[in-house]
C-alpha cells in the first residue's frame, strides 16, 4: 500500500501506519528527480536511512 503524505502527517499517524514486530515502512522523500531519500523502520524497531542517486550512463 502507498500514500502520498506531509512529514507531519506521517508523524501524526505513525501509531496507524506501523505496529513493531509486524510491519515495515518505507518511506521515499519526494525530492529532486536525481537524489531522494528512503527511510524503512522495520518491524524489529531498526531506523535506516539511505540516499538514492540516479546514475547517468
Amino acid at each position: 500500500m502507498a500514500a502520498e503524505m506531509t512529514v507531519s502527517s506521517l508523524l501524526d499517524s505513525i501509531d496507524d501506519l506501523w505496529y513493531t514486530a509486524m510491519d515495515d515502512l518505507v518511506v521515499l522523500e519526494v525530492g529532486s528527480a536525481d537524489e531522494r531519500l528512503m527511510i524503512v523502520l522495520d518491524h524489529e524497531e531498526r531506523l535506516a536511512c539511505t540516499r538514492l542517486a540516479a546514475h547517468t550512463n
